[in-house]
């Protein structure tokens, strides 16, 4: 059974990585870690859901996503059938 500590863990060395790195394709995959990591724990994902999410899109809107004052978000896209 994951839990919130161990999601700050986990968290906390990827975001350690992202600053310590000047390459920014591998700052494109630990942001893609980050966002995998806590779309699973947080959208309660089960099985094999985490892996139907498509990281890239998650990347493309996250601009447009910041420049929404009234309710900043990021959009999860997901392949195929999710959540029945």
């Amino acid at each position: 059974m994951v839990n919130l500590g161990m999601v700050q863990k986990l968290e906390d060395g990827i975001e350690r990585d992202y600053q310590s790195s000047r390459i920014e394709e591998e700052r494109d995959s630990f942001a893609d870690q980050a966002v995998f990591v806590l779309a699973a724990f947080l959208a309660a994902l089960r099985e094999g859901e985490a892996f139907k999410l498509v990281l890239c899109e998650a990347r493309t809107y996250f601009a447009e996503a910041r420049r929404n004052t009234k309710l900043p978000h990021v959009v999860l896209l997901f392949r195929g059938r999710f959540k029945g």
